[in-house]
Parts: C-alpha cells; structure tokens; sequence
C-alpha cells in the first residue's frame, strides 16, 4: 500500500484515527514544527507503529543526499525521532553539523565514528547557506550508492537558504573523544605513523566509554606531523593548543622526527602512547584550573588500559 505522504509502506492493522496521528506527526516533523521532548513524546505513543517507521525512513531516503539547509534540517529531525524510536534493522547514525575552523561540515556519523552518506561544506552568503563540494560515503544500508570525493560534485550549484544557523541533532550519540590525524609527505615514516594511528584508534574505540566522562569535552584532536622534505616542522614532541570551550575541543600537535620508521615498534609505540598521556595530563590541568566537571581520571584509566592491550599485542 501506500502511505498518504507519497511513500511505499506495510499494511498494517490500525484505526483511522491512529493512522491520522501517524501521518500528522509526521508532517509536522517534517515541517520542523516539534521540539525534541514532542519529538521523544509522540515517538514514544507512536513506538509500535510500522506505518510510522515507514514513513521515517523513506523520509530519510529522500535526503541523505541534502541539497539545501532545509533539507538537512529534515534529515536532523528524523534522525531525533529514529534516535528515540529506534534503527531497526537499519545502522544508526547521527545526523552532525560542525565547525572545523575553516567552514561549517554536516554529516552523518555511526556509532564508530565512521561517516555514512552525503557530507557537506557550508557558505555563508547574503541570501542564506549554500552547500558546497560535498562529498558521499558509502553505507552498508545502501550498497548501490558508492563513495564519491569532493571533485565529482566540485562546481555544482545549491540553493541558498536564509535561516540563523545549521541544525545539529540534539539527542547524538556521543562520539569516540580522543581523534588522531596524520599530516605529512608520502614516505615510509608517514605510513608507518598512519598504520600505528589506524591500530591505535581501534584499541581506543574498544576501551573508550564516551558516554561515561561528562559533557565537557567532544573531541581531544591530537595531529602526527609527520616530516616533509624542504620544511621545517618546528621541534620534536608534543606541542599543546588551548581549550574551546565553545566547540569543547582540545587541540594537540606532536612533530615527529625524520627516521621515525627506523625505530623498533616498541619505542615506536611508546612515543605515541606518551604523547596522547602528556596531552590528557595538560587537559587535565586546564579542567582543575577552570573547575570544569570532566571524569579525567576515568578517561585516563580507559586510555591505561587501552595502551596495554595495544602494546601487548604487538609484543
């Protein structure tokens, strides 16, 4: 059958009235119309409904690959209500806007931390928001749809929207806090640093429990500044920026040496491990100083426990 917003979706034994709520909650989803406790209070009368799944995620099928900022604002409320309402069968993500100091991104985010479907870069112009070069990730949930790179969307025009700001949902999950990147030429140094960043992530992710710490920290971004040739890095070793409390960040570099690949993986590890110590240690200090409620200790811990699976493995 089909549903009375245009979409397929189950027969299913249910009175007028009830699929009359379905249908109305839905619009005014859609039309951005419900706060998050009326978003989590009509899901949950609504939890039991397949129309209303229904219409959920075929609503969703029709933006995760947003054009505008009304669309992706569409996509943040359904992800709201499928946050409370449940995935299913389908993987959960996150529907994410976020300032990355240069431009706004929104994106879609699992549980991983790995993105899924259209990520997009923001202008903001006099006549409102406009997408720029976005780019696509694929998704288990739709195997049809490869990956695309920036370049094949590169010089496509998006509508601009006028509105204040991007919406971000407001029930995510809390993502693994602790990102590393890796900076640097194509050399042996460069990809043995990016190995060890991959097996370290993972040992984290397993160990981490972001939901557990507190709300004051999103991200602690530690950068590998790997050499390259003709320029000058700056010193070896961990270099600390500050805390913005605002996008409750902590940024850290650390510059690590030509010859690095060279080194047996013991000490290879152990440079790593220490500067993520070092860079929780200076974090920790600042939260004392501002007396701002973080569980630092429980964090530590978890990465303690984390360095030594990491470094018993590879012994």
């Amino acid at each position: 059958m089909t549903g009375e917003l245009g979409y397929d979706c189950y027969a299913e034994a249910m009175t007028e009235q009830q699929r009359k709520t379905v249908i109305e909650t839905v619009r005014r989803l859609l039309r951005h119309e419900l706060s998050l406790p009326e978003i989590e209070e009509s899901v949950g009368h609504l939890s039991n409904s397949k129309l209303f799944r229904t219409e959920l995620e075929a609503a969703f099928d029709c933006v995760i690959e947003y054009r505008s900022a009304d669309e992706w604002e569409t996509a943040v409320r359904v992800c709201e209500a499928l946050a409370v309402l449940g995935w299913g069968s389908r993987e959960r993500v996150d529907a994410v806007a976020h300032y990355n100091g240069d431009c706004w991104d929104t994106f879609f985010v699992n549980a991983a931390g790995k993105r899924r479907f259209r990520q997009g870069r923001w202008r903001k112009r006099k006549a409102g928001w406009v997408l720029f070069n976005p780019e696509f990730h694929a998704s288990p949930d739709k195997p049809e749809m490869p990956s695309k790179d920036w370049m094949q969307e590169a010089g496509k025009d998006f509508p601009a929207i006028d509105r204040p700001k991007l919406a971000s949902q407001r029930n995510c999950l809390k993502q693994m806090p602790i990102v590393m990147g890796v900076s640097g030429a194509s050399n042996r140094d460069t990809e043995t640093v990016s190995m060890l960043r991959r097996e370290f992530a993972e040992v984290l992710t397993k160990h981490l429990r972001p939901n557990e710490y507190g709300d004051a920290l999103e991200h602690l971004y530690l950068t590998l500044n790997c050499p390259i040739p003709g320029v000058d890095r700056g010193p070896t070793g961990l270099r600390v920026g500050a805390y913005r409390s605002k996008q409750k960040a902590f940024s850290c570099d650390l510059t690590i040496d030509g010859g690095f690949a060279a080194l047996d993986s013991a000490k290879q590890m152990a440079f790593l491990a220490d500067a993520l110590r070092a860079a929780l240690s200076s974090l920790e200090d600042r939260f004392t100083q501002k007396k701002i409620p973080y569980d630092m200790a429980g964090l530590k811990r978890d990465v303690e426990s984390a360095i030594e699976d990491w470094t018993t493995d590879r012994s």
